[in-house]
């Protein structure tokens, strides 16, 4: 049995969810997957972040359509079904119940737990950025951004080298990220923008230091 907060998932002999499960989960995702859209599709934040060494430094990630899949921990079959259909008959509420099942690793219930708390402009006021420590969890990704609630983890795209999100866990931050970093200030764009000038969460640090209205990052 997984479990969505309170909400128990019930697994049937063959691995796949029963129907009433299902159709929870369904409601779940076409949320999430509007909120995608408004909030982070076509986009790049910038972080901000301050190491434990005290230097400061940024990580600039990068939102498309197709990501949107890896975020939900559901299954598809890709014969029949690309990541951008699937969030395509998301966005117009078009998906079905056969479309999709669970991760049988039961990360899917990690992902749905968190991913409407998540898939906001500033990843649910990320506040924590490093690698991660997969010492309790099988999972490849290159950086790991959240908070306490939850994280997003990002890999370096092998073609044009920007960060792009491949997970998304309810997990603890300040568990599972290595060598941690301080998120300041959380920047969003839209991908044709040249600069950054919309601060969408700020965080200055205890000594007053580095304090920026305008970060202008090209």
């Amino acid at each position: 049995m997984l479990r969505y907060g309170s909400l128990p998932l019930n697994l049937n002999d063959r691995g796949t969810l029963m129907a009433e499960d299902k159709k929870r989960i369904l409601g779940i995702v076409l949320k999430a997957a509007q909120q995608y859209h408004d909030e982070l599709e076509n986009k790049n934040l910038l972080f901000v972040y301050k190491t434990k060494q005290n230097t400061i430094e940024t990580l600039e990630v990068a939102f498309l359509s197709q990501h949107f899949l890896h975020l939900t921990g559901l299954n598809i079959d890709k014969r029949l079904m690309s990541a951008n259909k699937f969030y395509e008959r998301c966005l117009t509420k078009r998906l079905k119940l056969n479309d999709f099942e669970c991760n049988k690793d039961g990360s899917t219930e990690l992902k749905l737990a968190v991913i409407n708390l998540l898939l906001t402009k500033n990843l649910g006021a990320a506040n924590m950025i490093g690698t991660f420590d997969n010492s309790a969890f099988y999972l490849q990704t290159d950086r790991f951004v959240g908070s306490q609630k939850g994280c997003i983890g990002f890999i370096k795209h092998k073609g044009n080298g920007q960060y792009i999100p491949n997970t998304l866990l309810k997990v603890d931050g300040r568990k599972q990220i290595k060598q941690t970093g301080r998120v300041l200030l959380t920047y969003r764009k839209n991908m044709t923008e040249d600069s950054y000038t919309e601060c969408v969460y700020k965080r200055f640090c205890k000594d007053g230091q580095f304090q920026s209205e305008n970060f202008d990052y090209q």
